[in-house]
């Protein structure tokens, strides 16, 4: 017989999370291959790069800190899916930024789906993790996290075609859009 958590509704739920988990890696990891090719098209000023960078880290705050409370009122399955919302949501508003508003606007709702979706993740695979194997799968998660930086990395210079990305062609931010909506 199987053992315990190995049917196939529990592998699903793992492979559900794992995506997430790369989901976020990937959307932590693309915004640096594409900030220099996006400050050219839309000549952003130094202020504006800073606020790109650091804003959403409060987002990040923001999602974290409301994250358990949510889990707790809703469930795990629907923050994990309300994440994955966001992450499109953010993906296809940065993807068709129009200026720097709506692109710290589309950062900041990536950054809280993908805070929110870590959160979840975590949580509800230490809890539907059988006993013996609930560290190996938790660690697979974070492990994901960082397949999704490396695939954002490889994809942004896949696509852009270059090592050196400041001098990356006008409208080489399109093409980053597009990798945005990759996912």
């Amino acid at each position: 017989p199987a053992p315990p958590g190995a049917g196939y509704g529990a592998l699903l739920a793992r492979a559900v999370c794992l995506g997430s988990s790369v989901a976020e890696g990937y959307d932590l990891g693309i915004f640096s291959v594409t900030i220099l090719p996006v400050v050219r098209e839309f000549g952003l000023h130094p202020w504006q790069v800073s606020l790109l960078a650091g804003v959403p880290a409060l987002s990040v705050c923001f999602g974290t800190s409301i994250a358990g409370f949510v889990m707790d009122r809703i469930g795990r399955k629907p923050v994990i899916a309300a994440s994955y919302v966001l992450l499109v949501i953010g993906s296809i508003a940065f993807a068709s930024a129009n200026g720097f508003m709506s692109l710290l606007v589309s950062r900041c709702v990536l950054m809280v789906g993908c805070s929110i979706g870590m959160v979840a993740v975590t949580v509800y695979m230490a809890e539907i993790a059988p006993t013996k194997m609930r560290g190996m799968l938790v660690s697979l998660e974070e492990l994901a996290i960082n397949v999704g930086l490396l695939t954002a990395l490889f994809t942004g210079h896949w696509v852009l075609g270059r090592a050196d990305l400041g001098d990356a062609p006008r409208g080489a931010g399109s093409w980053c859009s597009l990798l945005f909506a990759l996912k």
